[in-house]
């Protein structure tokens, strides 16, 4: 049994737009409490040590992190401080600036309850785009490694794409930084089984998502604003 599945779908960070609480994964997240609580009108010390795409995050207590997220796919970015829109002030002193040649925490990936086993999730995917809008040739062929398609005077084929440790497509590597209003893309893989039998299917998107099986359009998955969207469908 093949399962070719078509889609423009992300579960974190799916636009790379600046949302802090959209760029990290859901079981990074960690509570602050006792004396890493935050609370009105009282001082915290804070530090983010930062090597590659490695980044850990230190809150009251300067040795061991409250979280080490080594999975982001930038190498490069930029480090500021914004208040969340309509958010109250704060004050911000005494910051200091170094350079740093490798990482001072060394112990477990933190919160401890992240473990990841990439070789059990799908993560062999093919992308093509971003376009302008719906490719129906494209749509109708499927996927084809060979062609290829034109919009705008430029050329689009398919191409390997790699997933993140979660198996998860992440959307804002083709769209981001791409001349204005080309946030469109097809994503490609295959799922195998040695016999027919049925599989249950879950998708999750925080953007619009339309899902082809066997070449079929399925379902479309709408855009949530404040939550995972999520869909689950089966085949035979």
């Amino acid at each position: 049994m093949e399962i070719p599945a078509y889609s423009y779908w992300q579960n974190v960070n799916p636009h790379c737009d600046g949302t802090a609480g959209r760029a990290l994964y859901e079981e990074f997240k960690t509570p602050l409490t006792g004396e890493a609580a935050i609370e009105l009108n009282k001082w915290i010390r804070f530090k983010y040590e930062v090597v590659g795409t490695a980044c850990h995050v230190y809150v009251a207590d300067m040795n061991t992190p409250k979280v080490t997220f080594n999975y982001y796919h930038y190498s490069s970015g930029r480090v500021g401080f914004r208040p969340r829109s309509g958010g109250s002030e704060f004050w911000l002193d005494n910051v200091t600036i170094k350079t740093i040649e490798e990482l001072s925490y060394k112990g477990p990936i933190l919160p401890k309850s992240v473990s990841y086993s990439p070789d059990k999730l799908l993560t062999k995917w093919d992308v093509i785009g971003p376009f302008t809008k719906r490719m129906e040739g494209l749509e109708k062929m499927g996927y084809s490694p060979d062609e290829k398609y034109i919009e705008e005077d430029q050329e689009y084929k398919w191409k390997s794409f790699p997933t993140d440790n979660r198996g998860c497509v992440l959307s804002g590597r083709i769209c981001d930084f791409q001349p204005p209003g080309r946030k469109l893309a097809y994503f490609h893989s295959i799922i195998t089984s040695p016999k027919k039998k049925e599989v249950a299917i879950k998708f999750s998107s925080r953007s619009k998502l339309a899902i082809f099986i066997n070449g079929k359009s399925t379902t479309t998955i709408r855009t949530a604003k404040y939550h995972k969207a999520s869909n689950y469908f089966r085949v035979s």
